[in-house]
């Protein structure tokens, strides 16, 4: 391994966090300044409101990007190509298309519970949380990754490489 195995995944890593600097809410506001204005005022903006579900999102992809480039570097240029290639395909889905949720109109607060009650349906069970959210995309995703290693490992066999 050579000695800056580290960089890959510290580029990725500022990718997504340059990524999730500029999804934050007060981040239209430091966009017309000037750089040093810019970066003094997301500065003074830290301890303020964040959005959690970008940070997940951030994490999410970090993490997915993280996998990818270790499958490059252990498993071979061909299968990283496939990695890549296969979380982009099954990954796409999984992040612009999301669970269908019953919107309710009232006060703020209600209860997801409450709002499949005012809809008439049943309160929501695991089987429905998993099967309606990404759940299905998720085990999609690491089938496609273990059928990948697993095709790798076979044409590396079928080669004579052990």
């Amino acid at each position: 391994m050579t000695r800056r195995w580290w960089l890959p995944y510290a580029a990725w890593a500022l990718m997504v966090g340059t990524g999730l600097v500029v999804t934050q809410p007060g981040f239209a506001y430091c966009a017309g300044l000037h750089p040093r204005m810019c970066a003094n005022a997301l500065y003074a903006n830290l301890p303020g409101a964040w959005d959690p579900g970008g940070a997940i999102a951030a994490a999410v992809v970090l993490a997915i990007g993280w996998t990818i480039i270790a499958a490059w570097r252990v498993l071979g240029r061909n299968t990283g190509l496939a990695f890549a290639g296969w979380t982009v395909l099954a990954g796409i889905p999984l992040l612009f298309f999301g669970p269908s949720i019953p919107t309710c109109l009232g006060p703020i607060g209600i209860t997801v519970d409450q709002c499949r009650a005012a809809w008439g349906l049943a309160p929501e069970t695991a089987w429905d949380r998993f099967s309606n959210g990404p759940g299905p995309l998720i085990v999609l995703l690491l089938t496609g990754w273990l059928a990948i290693v697993t095709a790798g490992a076979w044409r590396r066999r079928q080669r004579g490489d052990l």
